[in-house]
């Protein structure tokens, strides 16, 4: 047996010896080469994925020495190039980790022409199994983390502008205007019904002067992440573009609520950001489910049955995976704070966006809070649900426009 983490095929050793075989394990390529050609084996189970030496290199070196050697080949991770290499070199079977013992036991028996009912041990396979499949769904999740598109560099920019006493206007636009694309996104929500502005602007510097620096960066923000957001996500319900909208309506409620609860203006933008990417956790949770053809959201649930299945199936919330998202693109603590704790608030602001979140999912018919807990916000908040109702109403109908308009 030739790999690194022996332990867990303890069950099989103690059954191969019970059968008068000698099992020898290894964790290095290199000492097991020297051995095998001193004393051919019988069978040898490896995993083809060996640190500090290529896939397959080891049943590569044993069909050029020993063409005749049984192979059984197993990986916690079948790429497409580990499964083609299987096959080119004609293995006698490969399995996918983690498996159950009895699995592997089935194949070696047939392998070694072993017939009996040896019973194998399974009192901490369960356990064992969970633990290792856990450690592969991190370990998936951190690699659909690293493959989400870098933090755009013009925001980056806009910020040291914005921090900067010597900026003017035409600095913004030509740090902005390196990007065609972004540009137009901006100019497209600029021109949008939210802003309610007198005649419509052309240039990114007119918009500037007009609108304000953090107006700008919120309005960048939704500009860089609109085309990620626009995906479908069958696990949580979502059509293309469905979760875009939900996270544009809550970025406009966030900032409404702020307003209303007479945060500045600084601090409404800063919802208004946290609103947008609250549910950025959500793309990548998508991405595993769509492999594992998980459902999450079904008609009647509410967002605490949401949180509690993602833990059963992800053992991570969308929220805790948003948060590795955002060390990742080094965002600002308080965008952190709101993406981690937008289904259970620490404080007003992640309560603001907590309850909007809710609201938005109420006007584009989405998953939402039973009513016990929407009123814990308001109370939390000191908003009348009357208040509530209209903002509502007013959101409502200034959604309906800016979809008329293609900002979606």
């Amino acid at each position: 047996i030739v790999d690194k983490n022996i332990s867990k095929m303890e069950p099989i050793v103690t059954f191969l010896e019970s059968k008068g075989f000698d099992v020898k394990c290894f964790d290095a390529i290199g000492k097991f080469q020297s051995d095998v050609k001193k004393s051919i084996p019988n069978l040898v189970i490896c995993n083809p994925v060996m640190e500090g030496a290529s896939p397959f290199l080891l049943v590569k070196w044993l069909k050029e020495n020993f063409e005749n050697i049984p192979i059984i080949v197993y990986s916690t991770t079948p790429s497409k190039e580990i499964i083609l290499s299987a096959k080119k070199y004609k293995i006698n079977a490969f399995m996918v980790y983690p498996f159950k013992n009895e699995e592997l036991y089935i194949r070696i028996r047939k392998i070694l022409k072993i017939s009996d009912n040896f019973k194998i041990e399974t009192s901490h396979e369960k356990s064992q199994l969970k633990i290792i499949k856990k450690e592969k769904i991190k370990n998936e999740i951190l690699m659909n983390i690293d493959k989400l598109p870098s933090f755009p560099a013009v925001i980056r920019e806009v910020e040291k502008l914005i921090n900067s006493e010597n900026s003017n206007a035409k600095d913004f636009e030509e740090v902005i205007e390196k990007d065609q694309v972004i540009t137009a996104k901006i100019l497209k929500i600029v021109n949008s019904p939210f802003y309610s502005l007198a005649r419509k602007f052309t240039t990114i510097s007119e918009s500037v002067a007009y609108i304000g620096l953090d107006s700008l960066r919120s309005i960048i923000y939704s500009a860089s992440v609109s085309n990620l957001l626009k995906v479908s996500i069958p696990t949580y319900g979502y059509k293309r573009e469905q979760l875009w909208k939900h996270s544009y309506t809550t970025a406009i409620l966030s900032k409404m609520l702020g307003k209303l609860l007479k945060f500045d203006d600084k601090l409404s933008e800063e919802l208004f950001v946290g609103g947008l990417i609250h549910d950025i956790g959500k793309i990548v949770v998508g991405v595993i489910a769509k492999k594992e053809n998980i459902i999450i959201v079904k008609k009647d649930d509410n967002l605490n049955d949401i949180l509690e299945k993602e833990k059963k199936y992800f053992y991570y919330t969308h929220e805790h995976i948003g948060g590795l998202i955002a060390d990742k693109w080094r965002l600002p603590e308080i965008h952190k704070k709101i993406i981690m704790n937008h289904h259970n608030s620490i404080d007003k602001e992640t309560a603001i966006v907590a309850l909007a979140n809710n609201l938005s999912n109420e006007l584009i018919g989405l998953e939402t809070l039973a009513d016990n807990e929407k009123e814990k916000y308001y109370e939390e908040l000191n908003i009348d649900e009357e208040t509530i109702e209209k903002i509502k109403d007013e959101v409502s109908e200034l959604v309906e426009n800016i979809e008329k308009e293609g900002v979606f």
